[in-house]
């Protein structure tokens, strides 16, 4: 029986803290997308995502190449500047790699406690925190879209509601039903969790003594086996339990503390997530709430490694080396550990457009959305004012053309918008293993493919880390867009669009299809099945292009 749970653990362990069981990619909390566990890289593969596919023999999106053809053809000649958006959570503003790069609103004048511009936010110099009040508190954690519908489905009157809108009580039902599921699961994991942490601390206390330093010692447990036979147990656990998959107790704490914030959190129905706030989510109208206070530490730290991505400068000598031009961050703070409110989805996309955002990143996302068409009015808000948005594709290894992940390009009548983006994720390797293991595709509802996988970039305190998921694909294409923008401004955000995936690298091979079973047998498919481009991010080539169409522009 013991082993029996030992071996779930490991299940749940090593599955359970990077994907949820309906689906639901964390915004990089307990998925890949988070950050990666310090794998060894070598110093000189830091930059590997710049690298070019032809030169390096690395599938980078020929970065570096860029440079020096901008360089070459343009001179000392600077890009215009351009203001891209990072919907995310709060963020490190004085990190060396980006404090040159924030964006101020010219208009507010810091600390007056005036709405100075008229925009309908205070003092909001660098931005906006729609998950924070007026005191400087914040939501540090949200319910799963699913919990929120299992609410809305237990306060709803089901047959004044079928008659009315059966479709919407269809998707409540829908979710509620997956709610039930998921919650069942992680209090199950979590007493599992419980009673395997107790036979762990019950073997180490009768075996440290014995062993000491050894404890760890397959030689030293099989010779104590030969001389205490009654021990068989606690020494089964560490031979072939916590040393088979080198399990250490702080790794069982860690994935304890996982389900608890679970429990306690996203899958309970009596936490009250916008206690905080205030407001009314299920009222797209009830709008006026948040607080101007971008920076700061919270316990999921995410923006900053997007930020790092998207605009560290190469002339600084620092860290990490981003794309040369004039970009400026406006950081827009509405994603925590959990779900993100589709009310503050959709008033962050029409903020940033409001306030002058060029490009919109979004490195998060959901399974189940319960107001769908706030968004989509904000998505085509945006693009009917020139904004390109840019969604990362997820970490489910999911086919985006099967399952929706949202914030969605288009509706049950198609798509609805030519100035969005969705971005899958590649590995650092060619061949069969070019893509991504854990990155999500589609070859309708993936655009194009960049490097997300150990991808060197800022973290919180002046400090860099290697870290991974479509979270850090997806800037890469913002970084490009912006680029190219930025030295032909004249373009249109569908003009933008087009450019990037018709300079796109096509790959004419076959690669491993991403996929969730680590223990499965892989299919090879076609890469020009994973996208609608079929093809990898390509900043000189783009630029080329750029440069091409428009000196053929009227």
């Amino acid at each position: 029986m013991l082993k029996k749970l030992l071996l779930l653990f490991f299940v749940f362990a090593t599955v359970g803290m990077f994907a949820q069981p309906s689906g639901r990619q964390a915004t990089d909390g307990y998925s890949p997308n988070r950050q990666a566990p310090g794998q060894p890289v070598r110093r000189s593969a830091r930059g590997w995502h710049h690298a070019d596919w032809q030169r390096d023999s690395l599938p980078g999106i020929s970065l570096d190449k860029a440079y020096t053809w901008l360089r070459e053809n343009r001179g000392r000649q600077e890009g215009k500047e351009v203001v891209v958006a990072i919907l995310d959570t709060k963020i490190d503003v004085n990190h060396e790699d980006i404090r040159d790069n924030l964006w101020t609103h010219p208009g507010e004048i810091p600390g007056n406690g005036l709405d100075d511009d008229g925009n309908g936010y205070t003092d909001d110099v660098h931005g906006w925190n729609f998950l924070g009040n007026s005191d400087g508190e914040d939501v540090h954690y949200q319910l799963r879209e699913t919990a929120r519908a299992a609410r809305l489905l237990a306060l709803a009157d089901t047959a004044a509601l079928g008659h009315s809108d059966p479709r919407r009580l269809a998707t409540l039902r829908k979710y509620a039903a997956a709610y039930r599921e998921d919650s069942s699961f992680f209090r199950h994991n979590f007493r599992l969790l419980d009673s395997i942490y107790g036979s762990y601390r019950d073997a180490r206390r009768i075996l440290e003594p014995l062993l000491g330093k050894r404890l760890r010692n397959r030689a030293s447990l099989d010779s104590l086996a030969e001389l205490q036979p009654g021990l068989e147990g606690p020494i089964d656990h560490f031979r072939d339990f916590i040393l088979r998959y080198n399990l250490s107790d702080s790794l069982i704490q860690t994935n304890r503390e996982t389900d608890s914030i679970q429990n306690r959190y996203f899958y309970n129905p009596d936490y009250d997530e916008r206690a905080i706030i205030g407001d009314r989510p299920d009222d797209f109208f009830d709008r006026r709430y948040g607080n101007p206070m971008v920076r700061g530490r919270v316990p999921f730290e995410h923006a900053i490694g997007v930020a790092g991505v998207l605009a560290a400068r190469r002339d600084q000598g620092l860290g990490v080396q981003g794309i040369a031009n004039p970009i400026r961050i406006m950081p827009v703070v509405m994603v925590a550990e959990g779900d993100e409110h589709d009310k503050d989805v959709a008033l962050a996309i029409r903020y940033a457009v409001d306030n002058g955002a060029r490009i919109i990143n979004m490195s998060w996302g959901k399974r189940q959305s319960l107001y769908p068409e706030w968004v989509a009015d904000a998505i085509r808000y945006a693009s009917e004012r020139d904004v390109l948005l840019v969604h990362s594709a997820g970490n489910l290894a999911d086919d985006l053309d099967a399952v929706d992940y949202y914030p969605l390009d288009y509706t049950r009548d198609g798509e609805f918008t030519r100035s969005f983006i969705t971005v899958g994720a590649l590995a650092p390797r060619r061949g069969r293993s070019l893509v991504a293991r854990f990155s999500s595709y589609g070859q309708r509802n993936v655009d194009l493919f960049a490097p997300g996988d150990l991808i060197y970039t800022a973290q919180t305190g002046n400090t860099r880390a290697f870290k991974q998921g479509t979270s850090f694909a997806a800037p890469l294409v913002a970084r490009v867009a912006a680029l190219v923008w930025s030295y032909y401004p004249d373009f249109s955000a569908a003009e933008i669009k087009d450019i990037l995936l018709a300079s796109a690298t096509r790959i004419d091979a076959e690669v491993y299809l991403p996929q969730k079973d680590e223990q499965a047998e892989r299919e090879l498919v076609p890469f020009s099945r994973l996208s609608r481009s079929g093809g990898i991010l390509n900043a000189f080539a783009a630029l080329q292009l750029a440069a091409v169409r428009n000196r053929e522009r009227p």
